[in-house]
């Protein structure tokens, strides 16, 4: 029972897998003491929309709007802090006072969080997202849909071009939430091949199914008990 509860719950951590002792495991551990978990992997969110310029204004106000959203619901979506073109510094972001200290740090906010590739016309975004969770982990992955799910709605809400925004996600969590539905995907398939051409090739030596599908229970009867005893 335990080894079929289990059989789809898979780890994709790379740092939990391993032994306590070693060097990349102790650095994320006294990273995690003075940062939150997701700084060692953070999500970068690429927004493209070749109707949008996000150098202009209004564009700039839609980001702040979003970015604003998504820190509402921070503890919904288990974000510890989101940075774009509106909020560089994230939670510590603080409007300048001085005019000329301001405009130089626009001009590198531009630079960093829009595209540069002049063929663009500044028609690319990108916001960075630190979960409060590793990054690794599975509980980041279903954190990752949220945040898909909650810009998805936001900008499904605003009129004129913005609805044809399109996302893109790279970084730690989004790799493995690619590998995870790949390997779902492969499994399913390889389990269902196995099972029948196995199930074939006893039925056309016994003759008879009823032995044959008897001995493909007693296979899986061991494999589960193996992963629910081995189960931690």
């Amino acid at each position: 029972l335990v080894g079929v509860l289990s059989w789809n719950d898979l780890s994709y951590g790379l740092l939990t897998e391993l032994p306590p002792g070693n060097e990349s495991v102790l650095g994320a551990e006294a990273v995690s003491k003075h940062f939150p978990k997701g700084t060692v992997g953070p999500l970068t969110i690429l927004l493209e929309n070749d109707q949008v310029d996000f150098l202009e204004s209004d564009a700039r106000d839609v980001i702040g709007k979003l970015t604003s959203r998504l820190r509402e619901q921070r503890d919904k979506l288990g974000i510890d802090d989101v940075r774009s073109l509106s909020a560089p510094l994230g939670n510590h972001s603080s409007p300048q006072k001085n005019p000329l200290a301001r405009a130089a740090a626009l001009v590198k906010e531009r630079k960093y969080y829009v595209t540069q590739v002049e063929s663009r016309g500044g028609n690319a975004t990108r916001l960075d997202v630190i979960f409060n969770a590793d990054p690794f982990a599975k509980e980041s992955i279903g954190q990752l849909d949220g945040v898909e799910a909650e810009i998805i709605a936001f900008f499904g809400e605003l009129s004129g071009p913005y609805n044809e925004t399109q996302m893109h996600f790279i970084g730690s969590t989004a790799n493995s939430r690619d590998l995870k539905q790949t390997t779902d995907r492969d499994r399913i398939v390889i389990d269902v091949a196995v099972i029948s051409v196995v199930l074939l090739i006893l039925w056309m030596l016994l003759k008879k199914f009823a032995i044959s599908f008897y001995l493909i229970m007693t296979v899986f009867f061991s494999y589960f008990v193996s992963i629910g005893f081995n189960y931690e």
